[in-house]
């Protein structure tokens, strides 16, 4: 990942996608869920119906007990 935590979207769109996931995967395994939330939202951005982003998001919210 590029310094400053920005990933540039120049390259293949499909690793951009896998990047910000992959990200956010991070984040939330750290316990940091608000920028797990930012790279899921991210990457729903880029693929609005990806199923690793919906399910990462819907986890998100159940850890930080939006959902029950």
């Amino acid at each position: 990942m590029p310094s400053g935590g920005a990933i540039h979207a120049a390259g293949d769109p499909r690793a951009v996608l896998q990047a910000w996931v992959l990200a956010a995967e991070a984040a939330r395994r750290a316990g940091r869920l608000e920028p797990a939330r930012e790279r899921y939202r991210k990457a729903q951005a880029l693929a609005p119906q990806d199923a690793s982003v919906m399910t990462g998001l819907a986890e998100i919210e159940l850890a930080d007990g939006k959902l029950d």
